[in-house]
């Protein structure tokens, strides 16, 4: 059925005629209606919201976008930035303001289960805007009782200062406002205080243009603001909170956490907690930039100097760094995990705020995942859990799909086994051409450290997931070096590099201040990392161990009784047995088992090496049996030699048979290590389990 614009029913645009048909209504300077359009996630039939419930007795028009080929056609004719895809959704009002400023439209994304189950509230409040007549201009208040808001013209004022009754019930009804378009945070002071905790003043420069900032402070304010919201999502006593963009906050006062202070000394910390929050609900909810903060933003190049305070410094030349927090780039992934030392990036600069933004690099999720061939192990981050499967992302925003019985074969509630947030192995068996959908399982995957290496979320940065933090040493190294590069007052006079804004002497000041604030945070964090390592060392070993029984769950070990009168007959059970599960029907006339045999004294030497379980041991003598040892870095398979050097002679015995030796561990103290030989007849002996220095055959 050919598209019909305006039309009394939801839309379906599925091919190319269609996407200039809906461009070429949504510019129309007749179009007296909104436009919602919605997208399909990749993998998916429909759209996350019934498209149905959007058409506002008749006053809108409801249009889908139903698969990718259309969303990219959509893209390329009305710019990336007036886009939308990937199961987002967004609201075109009448007008062409949208195409001229397309910040001026949020665009509501659909990457994980909070964003999906916002969506409904969010497109109906943003319908609700587009199709409310425009505001008539009010007489400015006299006197005026407060500043004027700095936030989006045309919406109700937002108190900066909060210090009487009507105060506090304007900046109630500014949070409620379906017109606001930023988050808001709100500061209160304790009784009896002269100033918050938090740094009112950092949150503003830090957060200019992208969230709001109000403080309350006096008692007076703080009860009557109380009363000006809902239960639960109140701010008093020196606490502080942000308000995400849209109701959700209002039923859900988890949508808005309460971050505390209980003095001057939680001063850093809680002024962080406030601007991760409100960079991560900026990111999210589709906000709209302050325009003097866009117009004064320079394109600059510089150099990733290091991670510190959470967030990474860039040198761009001139003495002074600017600043790139993770939160712009994706919420909910460590800085450590977007940028690394001598990274280069790019990127627009704040002058004020010294805020690079380099969202510009973020790759696009189908090349960051490309990489991946069929039959690989994967890392994947648990997006959502419940009965019937589970979410992963292989990619921020790249979610794909595992039933259950990919899972655990147990019928286990999967609920027990996996909770949102998890970093697992997924085994990568194929991908559908056609519908794009991936087949993949927990059921077939390879160990974490033998997972293909993660894509990283910005041109040239690490790994997005990692397996584990084997050593917390090169953190330790970084901060040391950061110390060193804190910048001194001879530094901040060092003259601009070409392409780098002037700065002021307040923002050189407030720089410094915050860099000497970093320092001497670092210097006292440092002062307990020995027992912090400690105990991290110890939780990390409860980790795994946790991991190894989630392991077990969903993937056959070894019988906890013993089923056989001798060693090598339950050795060999359990041998079989692991081959049968873990290596696919496909692949098994390709991974056949060798024949083999036990050396005299490698039960003793099974029994007698602790610190290995036998669930690995057994997962590497199959691996041994069917030539995959040879395949896995992880396994370090090489001859055995006679001595611990390099030019020592290879281990031998009659007839020209070798031993080889294979890791069962890594990056371990002692690391667990298998010897075997290869017999002349292709049988494979397994001789001995040895410590890492053991060289004995």
């Amino acid at each position: 059925m050919a598209l019909e614009l305006p039309g009394a029913t939801p839309q379906v645009v599925s091919d190319g005629l269609d996407v200039h048909r809906l461009v070429a209504y949504l510019r129309s300077e007749a179009r007296t209606r909104p436009v919602v359009v919605l997208t399909v996630a990749h993998g998916r039939q429909n759209p996350y919201v019934n498209p149905g419930d959007f058409l506002a007795d008749g006053r809108a028009d409801v249009v889908t976008l139903t698969h990718d080929r259309v969303t990219y056609a959509f893209s390329d004719v009305v710019g990336k930035e007036a886009s939308v895809y990937g199961g987002a959704c967004r609201v075109y009002p009448p007008g062409t303001d949208w195409e001229t400023d397309p910040h001026s439209i949020p665009l509501f994304l659909a990457r994980g289960t909070r964003e999906i189950k916002d969506l409904r509230g969010l497109l109906r409040d943003a319908l609700r805007s587009a199709l409310a007549p425009p505001p008539t201009p009010a007489a400015p208040p006299t006197p005026p009782t407060a500043p004027r808001s700095h936030g989006i013209p045309g919406t109700q004022s937002l108190p900066p200062t909060v210090r009487t009754r009507d105060e506090a019930a304007a900046l109630g009804v500014f949070l409620r406002s379906s017109t606001r378009q930023r988050p808001v945070v709100v500061v209160s002071r304790a009784t009896g205080t002269v100033e918050a905790y938090a740094d009112v003043e950092s949150l503003r420069s830090t957060l200019r243009g992208i969230a709001d900032v109000a403080e309350i402070e006096t008692p007076e304010a703080s009860w009557a603001f109380s009363e000006a919201v809902p239960p639960m999502c109140q701010v008093y006593g020196g606490a502080s909170r942000v308000y995400p963009i849209g109701h959700g906050w209002e039923t859900d006062p988890y949508e808005s956490p309460l971050r505390f202070a209980y003095g001057r000394t939680d001063r850093v910390r809680i002024t962080r907690e406030l601007v991760s929050d409100a960079m991560s609900m900026s990111s999210a909810g589709g906000f709209v930039a302050d325009a003097a903060v866009e117009r004064a933003a320079v394109q600059v190049s510089g150099t990733v100097s290091g991670v510190a305070g959470g967030r990474a410094l860039v040198n761009v030349g001139g003495g002074l760094p600017c600043v790139i927090w993770p939160e712009l780039v994706e919420p909910g992934v460590a800085a450590e995990r977007l940028f690394r030392r001598g990274m280069p990036v790019r990127g627009e600069l704040d002058p004020e705020s010294r805020r690079l933004d380099v969202r510009g690099m973020r790759r696009r999720a189908e090349d960051a995942v490309a990489s991946y061939e069929p039959g690989d192990t994967v890392l994947a981050r648990v997006a959502a859990v419940d009965a019937e499967g589970c979410t992963v992302e292989l990619y921020p925003g790249f979610t794909r799909t595992i039933a259950a019985d990919l899972l655990t074969e147990d019928g286990k509630d999967l609920r027990l086994l996996l909770s949102e947030g998890d970093v697992v192995p997924v085994w990568f068996g194929e991908r559908d051409q056609g519908s794009g959908e991936w087949l993949l399982s927990m059921l077939d995957a390879a160990a974490p450290e033998e997972a293909a290496t993660a894509p990283s979320i910005l041109d040239g940065g690490p790994p997005w997931l990692v397996a584990e933090q084997i050593s917390e040493q090169p953190a330790a190294q970084e901060t040391e070096a950061l110390e060193a590069e804190a910048p001194s007052a001879v530094d901040a006079e060092a003259p601009p590099a070409v392409g780098a804004p002037e700065a002021t002497p307040d923002v050189v000041e407030g720089l410094l201040r915050d860099q000497l604030q970093l320092v001497e945070e670092l210097r006292r964090t440092r002062a307990d990392l020995a027992r912090e390592q400690d105990e991290a060392r110890e939780l990390r070993r409860q980790l795994r161990e946790e991991v190894r029984r989630k392991k077990s769950r969903a993937r056959p070990s070894v019988p906890d009784e013993v089923l056989f009168a001798t060693e090598d007959g339950q050795l060999d059970f359990e041998i079989r047995q692991h081959w049968a599960y873990t290596v696919p029907v496909g692949e098994k006339e390709r991974y056949p088992l060798a024949a083999w045999r036990y050396g005299p004294g490698f039960f003793d030497t099974l029994g007698a090496v602790h610190g290995v379980s036998r669930t690995k041991v057994v997962e590497v003598l199959v691996q041994v049996l069917t030539g995959r040892d040879a395949e896995l870095a992880s396994r370090e398979l090489h001859q055995l030699r006679s001595g611990k050097g390099g030019d020592d002679a290879p281990v031998t015995r009659n007839g020209g048979e070798t031993c080889w030796r294979v890791s069962l561990q890594s990056n371990t103290p002692s690391a667990r290590r298998l010897h075997y030989w290869k017999c002349a007849d292709g049988t494979v002996e397994f001789s001995s389990v040895r410590l890492h220095d053991d060289v004995r055959p």
